[in-house]
């Protein structure tokens, strides 16, 4: 009976899992073939690829003060006297705040990290992102509301809004909200020159009021319809499966990242998914495997088809060390 129970309570978690794995398809942008899934994804992307994640920066503020710091990145952090609180809201006016920020302004460096510019099952058009963790003698500080800027190669009239992101706890990538904040402070219609910046570059996306903490995103949709596509990403070799090997599809004028964990696997070698995306594009499809602590990696590219269609990519797997794969996506 005790097994019987074991039973009954296994199938139950799994149901649940499933259920929670239903995508949400409440936005608004332009569709075409909408075809539901669900993501069979096993694989965790910080088990398989954390050696490969970028380096953090370590950082320290006064609570309770007018503060602006610059990373060596370029972002910008402006805090304000009521920018942190603790857990339960109070604002925090004393002590030294210690801040960790990994930055992401290449395509190369979100793959590293396991990040996207996905809201929802949309891509967005993206202008960096990072991830903020805050603490004060060891315990979480949370963000009531500071200002932050992200530095751009020049200007742009273009406009973007801040997106916070997540990252799925089954395959570790992140993903932003479906829509954008767009209350005040929090949208930003075009780039700024900045002269208080001591970096080479000083255009910048600014915002007076973020948030919080963890994934920030400075992101805008794309204003061009995304045409639906099926991907079809084939192995030669059948020991690579979706639990040990991840796909990105990159957009590269738009600093764009899709992952292959919003895909599922029907079974065999191939990664099988659904995205959407800008017909006529140039993309670079990103194909890594970790097995047994071997790394395989393949990239390719070409341009996304200029009707709603699949879109079937070989991947010729090659053996390489962590290195080569930090250079390869250095590149991008």
């Amino acid at each position: 009976m005790k097994k019987m129970n074991l039973l009954f309570a296994a199938v139950l978690a799994l149901l649940f899992l499933v259920l929670g794995c239903v995508r949400n398809n409440d936005n608004s942008w332009p569709k075409i073939n909408t075809i539901p899934y669900t993501p069979q994804i096993t694989m965790s992307f910080h088990t398989l690829f954390a050696d490969l994640a970028t380096t953090s920066e370590s950082l320290t503020v006064r609570a309770g003060s007018d503060t602006t710091i610059f990373t060596t990145k370029g972002t910008k952090l402006h805090f304000y006297p009521n920018s942190f609180e603790d857990v339960a809201g109070v604002i925090i006016s004393t002590g030294i705040v210690n801040i960790r920020i990994t930055e992401m302004y290449t395509i190369g460096d979100m793959i590293r990290n396991g990040a996207t510019t996905m809201a929802g099952d949309q891509p967005l058009v993206s202008g960096g992102q990072f991830n903020l963790v805050a603490t004060l003698g060891g315990n979480a500080v949370y963000a009531h509301n500071y200002g932050v800027g992200f530095p751009q190669p020049g200007p742009s009239s273009g406009a973007m809004f801040l997106y916070a992101g997540s990252t799925n706890g089954t395959t570790g990538i992140t993903s932003w909200q479906a829509s954008p904040d767009t209350s005040t402070g929090k949208k930003a219609s075009h780039t700024s020159n900045d002269s208080s910046s001591i970096m080479p570059w000083n255009s910048y996306y600014l915002f007076d009021s973020c948030s919080t903490f963890t994934f920030v995103n400075c992101d805008h949709p794309f204003t061009t319809g995304c045409s639906h596509f099926q991907s079809l990403v084939n192995f030669s070799d059948t020991q690579f499966t979706s639990q040990n090997s991840i796909a990105f599809i990159c957009l590269p004028d738009y600093k764009t990242v899709i992952s292959n964990a919003f895909f599922y696997n029907p079974g065999g070698s191939s990664l099988n998914g659904s995205f959407y995306a800008p017909a006529g594009t140039n993309y670079v499809l990103i194909v890594m495997s970790n097995i047994g602590g071997a790394y395989s990696y393949c990239q390719s590219s070409g341009i996304i088809p200029s009707t709603s269609d699949s879109l079937k990519i070989s991947a010729n797997m090659q053996p390489v060390t962590k290195l080569q794969i930090i250079s390869n996506l250095s590149a991008l």
